[in-house]
């Protein structure tokens, strides 16, 4: 033992931890499992359950998540009055939950569901009981179903983090509720569905789409096309353990999809169209990533600076139009007849796929997330390391465009778009992206000119960013900004239709197995894309 750590007795074992450390952490440290509920190691969070209790002696019961250890104490994580402490408080929290798991979302993972196991309880007597809830389904992203809320504060905590403040705690319901009268479909929620990645009971979940995209793939009329975007892909891989992509491919094809379509085509597409917008129109300040969250959030709560947003949607909105309305006349295929599904990492898709539904021109009939798309596989039975391998669907993306969802990869996309155009060369291009949550950099344009490009990632540091590139364009300090802005950490690589709330760590893995899906592409920068050239030749004339 140093000098600077504390000696205690855990489960009759002395043992050495440094000050400050909690006894939930030494436990779980050294290999004595502590269940938890409203505690997550991502979040600063308020202590509220009362599942980690453990007892230190003398026979005195105390929260192990918020207390450190103490020199001398002995502490029982598993003594009888532990277990029947934590029993007696999961009886409580599923007296107010209802039972409806085997149609929940978060069935299989949820928290709530595998702490009953694991206590052993299978007596009803407090199971059940009726109580008030306020659910909202307002919102095109995310349900909130307050009959699953066991009141821990989660999601609370993380959008207050972030710096939305859209939830808040009902004490006379006892469950999260949005602040915004007309619930999440209000100015406040982002829908960056970040509240669904901690909620340990599916209380908060994205707004499911498995129906209607299980009926369209069951009917033999409809023609159904995945538009897989490469986040989503590489984050599938992960989950299965599928080291080929073709195999994953192959899973959708056993699903029932007639076709599967790289969404970094409509990446491509995407960075050509804002470098010709960016061109024509000269914004001094120009918000240049795909977000669909950041949007939202401009149109809902700073109305004056939706000029800053291209009037260009997003990548896999994109592919589909162009599957929709160019390539499925040469296939021999009715449009109307086509059934287009994103698969994305990200719950906003979902509003920018009800935005255009009314469109007569629509691109895309319906958005799945991972956390969907992985429990439809499951839940048929499907073995994806086993599926015949397959390959993309007529179109596909360049590399620059498979790193499209990771922060930095857009404003570099430009610069090239642009060079290329222009005839220029560019002096310098950074290759590596997804850079820490705030960066500022320049970039060199076709004209010589410097742009000043602001990356922010996660919450609070979007409205910083905001504010900069506002302060700066009245100073006139800068020729051009260019904003590059993403709600969930991470950018697409963090979003919240995956399955849980991520670390820089398991960011920075991510963002690994992104880049290695991005070096198998045939080719490297959007003005190789052949087809892309054909279908919109406008986008690649010279600039004069």
């Amino acid at each position: 033992m140093t000098d600077y750590e504390v000696s205690f007795i855990l489960n009759g074992r002395e043992v050495q931890a440094p000050p400050g450390t909690t006894v939930l952490e030494a436990a779980r440290k050294l290999g004595h499992p502590i269940p938890t509920l409203c505690h997550h190691p991502l979040l600063d969070n308020e202590n509220r359950c009362g599942i980690c209790t453990v007892e230190r002696e003398p026979a005195t019961l105390i929260r192990a998540c918020s207390t450190p250890v103490e020199q001398g104490a002995v502490y029982h994580t598993a003594s009888p009055a532990v277990v029947a402490h934590r029993r007696e408080v999961a009886k409580l929290l599923l007296s107010r939950h209802e039972l409806d798991c085997h149609v929940c979302d978060r069935h299989g993972a949820c928290e709530l569901e595998k702490l009953v196991g694991q206590l052993g309880i299978t007596d009803g007597s407090l199971v059940g009981l009726a109580s008030k809830s306020f659910t909202d389904r307002t919102s095109a992203s995310v349900t909130l179903h307050g009959n699953r809320c066991l009141a821990c504060g989660r999601c609370i905590t993380l959008c207050n983090e972030l710096g939305w403040g859209a939830l808040r705690m009902d004490e006379e319901l006892l469950q999260a509720r949005p602040v915004d009268e007309p619930g999440l479909a209000g100015p406040r929620c982002v829908s960056c569905g970040q509240c669904t990645l901690v909620c340990p009971s599916g209380a908060l979940v994205p707004r499911t789409a498995v129906m209607p995209v299980e009926a369209a793939l069951m009917d033999r009329d409809r023609y159904c096309v995945a538009v897989l975007e490469p986040a989503a892909a590489a984050a599938l891989m992960n989950e299965f353990g599928v080291s080929a992509q073709s195999r994953l491919i192959g899973t959708l094809t056993s699903l029932g999809f007639a076709g599967v379509i790289d969404s970094a085509w409509g990446a491509d597409a995407y960075l050509a169209k804002v470098a010709d917008w960016l061109h024509r129109k000269n914004p001094p300040v120009a918000l240049v990533s795909p977000c669909e969250a950041v949007r939202r959030y401009l149109r809902l709560n700073r109305p004056e600076l939706t000029a800053w947003i291209p009037p260009v949607p997003g990548p896999s909105q994109i592919t589909a139009f162009n599957w929709r309305q160019k390539l499925s006349p040469e296939l021999g295929l009715a449009p109307g007849r086509c059934y287009l599904v994103q698969i994305t990492t990200g719950t906003a898709a979902k509003e920018e796929v009800r935005c255009h539904s009314a469109d007569r021109e629509r691109g895309l009939d319906a958005s799945l997330t991972v956390r969907e798309l992985s429990g439809l596989i499951r839940r048929l039975g499907l073995t994806p390391e086993k599926a015949k391998a397959r390959s993309y669907t007529h179109l596909r993306g360049s590399r620059l465009g498979m790193m499209l969802g990771a922060p930095g990869a857009a404003s570099d996309g430009l610069a090239v778009v642009w060079s290329h155009r222009s005839g220029s060369s560019l002096s310098a291009l950074i290759e590596k992206f997804l850079p820490p949550e705030e960066e500022e950099r320049e970039i060199e344009l076709p004209d010589g000119e410097m742009a000043r490009v602001i990356v922010a990632h996660g919450g609070s540091r979007i409205k910083g960013a905001i504010e900069e590139a506002e302060k700066l364009s009245e100073k006139k300090m800068a020729s051009r900004i260019l904003l590059e802005l993403y709600t969930c950490p991470g950018g697409c690589l963090g979003g919240g239709g995956l399955h849980h709330l991520a670390g820089p760590a398991e960011l920075q893995q991510r963002y690994q197995a992104l880049a290695f899906l991005a070096g198998g592409a045939k080719f490297d920068y959007p003005h190789q894309n052949k087809r892309l050239k054909r279908f919109h030749p406008e986008l690649f004339e010279p600039i004069v």
